[in-house]
This record gives structure tokens, sequence and C-alpha cells, in this order.
């Protein structure tokens, strides 16, 4: 069923004419930016633009779009300059574009679905290469420190090796700034000076000790806000955003951990087996070893993995 128009708003109606004559230009003016970053706008409009300029010249209707609409989204995501196709990253990028788009658009009453819903985005990049360069990380952690939500994420994620999706639902009951502990999956991970004081940051920002202590530490609702997040302090940084599960296996190649420290069980095998191939030493794992890291890390690279 085409989502429908609620025409009693004067605002809306402003949107919808701009949403059928693909003017970009308006919906973004009057949608405003993702976010308060300068830069916001630029990479909004940039990521939705071949959209918007396929779609005028193919005739596609945004508000009652084809019933292979998906096929279309994620052909013309993938097109880049010269026919060249773009990175798959590049391509799940614009398309969560789209998709706050049309989110954007139902908020504010113009539609009420979303026709992207259940879509299948292109696979994630993925590769053998080692983690991020720590300078990269450092320069990422310096240019997020105004952030304190994106600091203090980013630093549980290096720190700590923490999974995405463990950051995401962390909550400030499982926290206690003093100490330093954090209540994960598996353990009880002692936090180092700077996760603390991250913490505490961000934790006087958003409400002090009076926060709801069953309150998700992280305003990120998914893997992908969190990362749209990170890419604008990337710009700052002037470094090519790195998939932030990296971070994870950076973590494990440059702290001295423990299993507690890194948020792994007790049991030391799978710890032992992910510091190996953090620091490059796969040479010394059995085959039975190596089958069962890249299970897991398939298992992680799932579900790091936004939902549109």
């Amino acid at each position: 069923m085409p989502p429908e128009v609620s025409p009693d708003h004067d605002d809306a109606r402003l949107l919808l004419h701009a949403l059928q004559h693909y003017d970009l230009d308006v919906l973004l003016t009057r949608l405003g930016p993702s976010s308060t970053h300068p830069r916001a706008a630029a990479l909004q409009y940039t990521r939705l633009l071949p959209f918007f300029s396929t779609a005028r010249l193919e005739g596609i209707d945004f508000q009652r779009p084809p019933a292979s609409f998906h096929l279309w989204v994620n052909h013309v995501a993938l097109l880049g300059e010269g026919g060249r196709p773009v990175k798959p990253n590049t391509a799940r990028a614009r398309i969560s574009a789209l998709h706050l788009l049309y989110e954007s658009l139902i908020d504010c009453g113009v539609l009420t679905t979303n026709p992207l819903r259940g879509l299948q985005r292109p696979p994630q990049e993925r590769t053998s290469s080692p983690p991020p360069p720590a300078s990269e990380i450092q320069a990422l952690l310096q240019a997020s420190r105004r952030q304190h939500a994106l600091h203090a994420a980013l630093t549980l994620l290096y720190h700590h090796a923490f999974r995405l999706e463990e950051l995401l639902k962390l909550q400030w009951q499982a926290i206690r700034l003093n100490p330093g502990e954090v209540l994960r999956a598996h353990t009880i991970t002692r936090l180092d000076d700077s996760s603390v004081q991250s913490l505490l940051r961000w934790q006087a920002h958003s409400g002090g000790v009076f926060s709801d202590p069953q309150a998700r530490v992280f305003p990120y609702e998914t893997p992908a806000a969190l990362r749209q997040a990170a890419y604008l302090a990337s710009l700052d940084a002037e470094i090519r955003l790195f998939p932030l599960r990296e971070l994870r296996r950076a973590s494990l190649r440059d702290f001295p951990h423990t299993s507690e420290s890194a948020g792994y069980a007790d049991d030391q095998s799978g710890f032992q087996i992910a510091l190996a191939l953090a620091q490059g030493v796969t040479q010394s794992l059995s085959p039975s070893e190596k089958k069962r890291k890249d299970s897991d890390n398939a298992g992680d690279l799932r579900r790091d993995t936004p939902p549109i």
C-alpha cells in the first residue's frame, strides 16, 4: 500500500510538493540536517543527490514508488563517476541517508510509511587488512572531544574492545564510575582512567548522577547513527573513517588486555585466539582455531550491521 498524505498542514504540503518535483534543496532546507555539525548538510546532500538526479531522469515516484523500488535504490546507490561502482560502504551510507529522509517525512506528517523498510542493502566491506593505525584512532578521538557522547563511545570501543551492539545497549545502571567498573555480558571490566573521565564528562552533560539508571548510556539508536557521528568527526580529523568494528581489533593490538578488560568470558581460549589474530600471529593458530575464530568474526559482522 503506497504511503498516504496528510494534507492538513501547509509545511507538509510544501514538503510533498518538493518530494514530487525532486527538489532536494527545499527538502533539506525545510527538514534541516541530521546533525548540528557544520558539514552535515553538505554530506546529506551529496549522499541523496544520486537518487534525486536519477529519479528525475527516469520519472521515479518517491511518494508512491514502483514495486521494483528496492532494486532501483540498490542500483543507484552503487553508481559512481564514469560508470564505476562506488564502494559498498558508500552505497550503504547513501541508502541510510534516503531511509532517514523518509523517516523525517513521516515525522512531519507528509507520509505514513517508509518504502525502504525491509530493503536488503549491499554487504559491508570485509577485509583481512590490519586494524587502523593507532595514530588515526587518536586523531579521531581528539576530534571528538567536544562531542561528549561520541568521545565516550569511541573511547570504550577502543580502550576496552566493546562490540557495537554491546555498547549501544549499555545502561547507566551497569556502570559504577567510582571505582570505575562496567558490568558486561560475560564479565566485569575495570575501566581505565581515560574511559572513566570520558564517561564522567558525558554523564555531567546528560543529567549527572540524576540520570535514569535504566536509560541507555548513549543516544545512538543504531550502529549507523554512531557511524554518522564518527564520520563527521573524521572530517575534522582529516582522516578516512574506518569501520568502527575495527576498533575492537585495534584495542586487542594496542592495549595489554586481560580477558576481563576486553569483555571476554573466563574461558581463555576465545580471548587468546582473538588476541593472536589482532596482533598478526595467526600462523601460531591451529586450523580448527582459525576456523572457529572466522565463524565468530562473521557473527560479529552480522551483529554490527545496522538494520534499515
